[in-house]
């Protein structure tokens, strides 16, 4: 078994509702899904979500498995547990999306 096979099986436990992860309904282009998400509510992670320089770059800094998140790129338009955000910078790796939302201004 290699070491992404490992990693691979290793998300299932970070992302386990009993565990880390919080369910959470993600509407994508009209399709609503259920995921399990890891919220970053850390302060210190709030205040990254300011680009240098203290220009605003978002308000939700959330964590899943990349497969649960198809469509789900950069400047799309998405619900969060039914409320509208614009998709902020999506970092991939291992598996893992890091996704930033953006407060819908004005609605879709």
């Amino acid at each position: 078994m290699s070491l992404k096979d490992q990693i691979a099986g290793d998300l299932d436990l970070f992302f386990d509702l009993d565990e880390m992860a919080e369910p959470h309904t993600l509407t994508i282009g009209g399709t609503e899904r259920e995921i399990s998400a890891i919220v970053d509510g850390d302060g210190g992670q709030r205040n990254s979500l300011k680009a240098p320089g203290g220009a605003y770059d978002g308000d939700l800094l959330f964590y899943a498995k990349t497969a649960d998140l198809s469509g789900a790129v950069q400047n799309a338009l998405i619900q969060w547990d039914g409320v509208p955000y614009r998709v902020g910078p999506v970092v991939e790796e291992d598996g893992i999306s890091q996704v930033t939302l953006t407060a819908g201004q004005g609605g879709f």
